[in-house]
């Protein structure tokens, strides 16, 4: 599957969560996964993004690069409460199966990605889109030896 789904039934699902009445600058990007083909998922879900505030937009998938994946990952600084303080980042996939996730250090004003081989005007497939990196909750838990 394009969700980071590999073979064997794996699928990952990316969401928003955020805590009842406190508002989206708590939110953060979350996964679950599911080796099942989708009949049963981890119960704990992993943050993708240490960042609190972040959320992705409703119908966005991850495109699938040469690499890996990318994201694009909204986010709300705490003590805002309308969209003139939003900023964008990109999350970039260590793995072709969408487990281990990176924040490329990049500003980002209206983030877009795009499949592989679908270039843009000018474009060039497969091109390095970002510099320093951070490591993801996601990439962190799996260190530390935690499941999704």
């Amino acid at each position: 599957g394009r969700c980071g789904g590999g073979g064997g039934g794996r699928l990952v699902l990316m969401h928003t969560a955020q805590p009842a009445r406190r508002g989206q600058a708590e939110g953060r990007v979350v996964m679950r996964v599911s080796d099942d083909r989708g009949i049963s998922w981890s119960s704990n879900p992993v943050p993708m993004l240490t960042r609190r505030g972040s959320f992705i937009r409703h119908g966005l998938l991850p495109a699938q690069t040469v690499t890996g994946m990318l994201l694009p990952v909204y986010f709300t600084p705490r003590g805002m409460s309308n969209t003139a303080g939003q900023g964008a980042v990109m999350l970039r996939s260590e793995d072709q199966h969408g487990l281990r996730w990176r924040e490329i250090k990049e500003p980002v004003v209206e983030p877009a990605a795009a499949e592989a081989g679908e270039t843009p005007r000018g474009g060039t497939e497969g091109a390095n889109v970002g510099g320093g990196e951070t490591e993801s909750g996601a990439e962190a838990a799996a260190e530390a030896g935690e499941t999704p």
